[in-house]
């Protein structure tokens, strides 16, 4: 199977979120040439990239069920357990 866009497929793409839709910022920045070490002149303010990020909550719950007895026939009953 061959990874990536496939010929015909409606492509997704991010659209830019409204400033007031925007929870966090981060700014990149370098100071120093990564080839040569050299000092870097900014020229412009550059490009924006929106990230859109899920957090996930693991939660690790303890559910107790009793057990009955029925006083008419005298016969045990267990919770029965949830299906999800």
């Amino acid at each position: 199977m061959r990874i990536g866009g496939h010929p015909g497929h409606i492509q997704n793409k991010l659209e830019s979120f409204k400033d007031e839709e925007v929870t966090e910022s981060e700014i990149h920045e370098e100071c120093v040439c990564p080839k040569c070490g050299g000092d870097l002149e900014k020229l412009d303010d550059g490009a924006t990239r929106d990230e859109l990020d899920y957090e996930v909550t693991v939660r690790k719950i303890r559910h107790y069920f009793s057990n009955y007895r029925c006083k008419n026939v005298a016969k045990q009953h267990m919770f029965k357990f949830p299906k999800r």
